[in-house]
């Protein structure tokens, strides 16, 4: 929380072209140990949600894991447990487009199911 007040303070005193907010879609599906990740995640899309950046184009998204990410094993799984799979980074960068075009924030973005089953993400609204 401290983040995004620093971050408020700073978008205070100039104007940004735009500004997106990482989190993690595992807060919204339930990760069994990040209850603390899952309500921070929640206040920072409510904090850009609700217009505490003033009038500063902003959003939030949720990711999925990505391929070669810190949790992306070296089999293309995923995390062991999770129901979702890395995502190719070529594919994040062209859903980044679109929700920056569309300008809807709190929204995750996934892959999930059988590894190998060539499933697309999902866009999903987190709240």
């Amino acid at each position: 929380m401290r983040g995004a007040l620093l971050l408020r303070e700073l978008a205070m005193r100039s104007r940004l072209d735009f500004l997106v907010c990482f989190t993690a879609a595992g807060s919204l599906l339930g990760a069994p140990g990040h209850g603390t990740r899952a309500a921070a995640d929640a206040f920072l899309d409510a904090f850009v949600r609700h217009g505490a950046l003033r009038e500063q184009p902003a959003l939030t998204i949720g990711w999925g894991p990505w391929e070669g990410g810190p949790v992306d094993r070296p089999d293309g799984t995923g995390t062991p447990g999770s129901p979702m799979l890395p995502l190719a980074p070529q594919q994040c960068v062209r859903l980044l487009a679109v929700l920056i075009g569309a300008r809807t924030s709190g929204r995750a973005v996934f892959a999930a199911g059988a590894p190998g089953a060539g499933l697309s993400p999902a866009l999903a609204p987190t709240r």
